[in-house]
């Protein structure tokens, strides 16, 4: 799976880890193993390793207001929350930022390999502690996203 297999591939040192709830993208990378990667089937938003990452990203998981809202909990205070998206995704504004307890940092949009392909990387800083009590089921998260 992307990213998490070229990050622990370009990232020897970094400890990485990839969760997927369906399990198809896991199938993948247990077949090309890497001693810095481990590989957990799960929704991210039950997990118990809340505040537990330097940087969170993913792909393909859910619209931004949702991704967001699933990954920021995982962060530690004052890391970083990097989603991988397309360049026409509306970005969250004040008033959601603050009710998610981040900051927007900036926005960069690469090319992806040799394609003509463009992903954006918004960055958010973490600014708050997480509140346990505010973690909200993934049905209730997709029906009334928090922007």
């Amino acid at each position: 799976g992307f990213p998490a297999w070229p990050l622990a591939c370009a990232f020897p040192d970094w400890e990485v880890f990839a969760i997927d709830s369906n399990g198809k993208m896991l199938d993948f990378l247990k077949t090309r193993p890497l001693n810095n990667l481990s590989v957990r089937q799960l929704r991210a938003e039950e997990w118990d390793r809340t505040e537990a990452f330097d940087v969170v990203t993913g792909r393909a998981l859910a619209p931004l207001a949702v991704q967001l809202e699933v990954s920021i909990p995982l962060a530690k205070q004052a890391c970083y929350v990097v989603p991988m998206r397309t360049p026409n995704d509306a970005l969250p504004n004040e008033e959601a930022l603050a009710k998610l307890g981040v900051e927007f940092v900036v926005a960069e949009t690469l090319s992806l390999g040799l394609s003509n392909i463009e992903r954006m990387f918004p960055v958010y800083r973490r600014n708050q502690r997480f509140d346990k009590r505010a973690r909200r089921r993934w049905a209730d998260i997709k029906k009334k996203p928090i922007f």
